[in-house]
């Protein structure tokens, strides 16, 4: 049968749905596994982690993607180097900016937090047969291609791999869920 024919609006509207959905799903995996307990405050420390994992990013860029002032996302910053998780460095181009990044101790936090996450996802998608699989495979392809061909939201190609160790390689189909 011929796949039918779909309009923008439709797979927009369905896209909207859908995050919505893996949303909720992600707010009752962080209270499941009371995140509160392994010293993460909030989901917006959890994104700083997150943006950092892919690059070190100045305070005003993450105070931007937060929708917040500088002074705010200091805040949540200075708890964030309390906890070992983010280091401040100089911006050797320019003397009054600091550039944050992630610390090894960063990195293992943010693995652990988001480790439930994944695993329940894995968990969830085990129930698709091999063809939705890889048809659910390609189509998150064609939307991480989109959003580097048009920055998305964040303004840069590379930022859409922030939350992955790198670009999206499809595996081999013996590696597939």
């Amino acid at each position: 049968m011929a796949p039918q024919a779909v309009s923008p609006d439709e797979c927009g509207r369905l896209l909207m749905e859908t995050m919505q959905d893996l949303r909720h799903g992600w707010a009752a995996t962080v209270r499941h596994w009371k995140m509160d307990q392994e010293g993460m405050n909030n989901m917006a420390q959890l994104h700083v982690l997150g943006i950092l994992a892919g690059r070190p990013s100045s305070l005003r860029e993450l105070a931007a993607v937060h929708h917040v002032t500088p002074s705010s996302m200091s805040r949540s910053i200075d708890l964030l180097v309390r906890k070992g998780w983010v280091a401040r460095h100089d911006d050797p181009a320019d003397r009054r900016q600091v550039i944050l990044s992630l610390t090894g101790g960063g990195k293992a936090a943010l693995d652990a937090m988001t480790r439930p996450f994944r695993d329940s996802v894995t968990k969830w998608l085990s129930g698709l047969d091999g063809d939705e699989c890889v048809r659910l495979y390609d189509g998150l392809q064609v939307l991480r291609s989109l959003l580097a061909r048009t920055g998305g939201d964040r303004g840069t190609a590379d930022e859409c791999q922030r939350w992955t160790a790198g670009p999206l390689v499809r595996p081999s189909s013996a590696a597939r869920i």
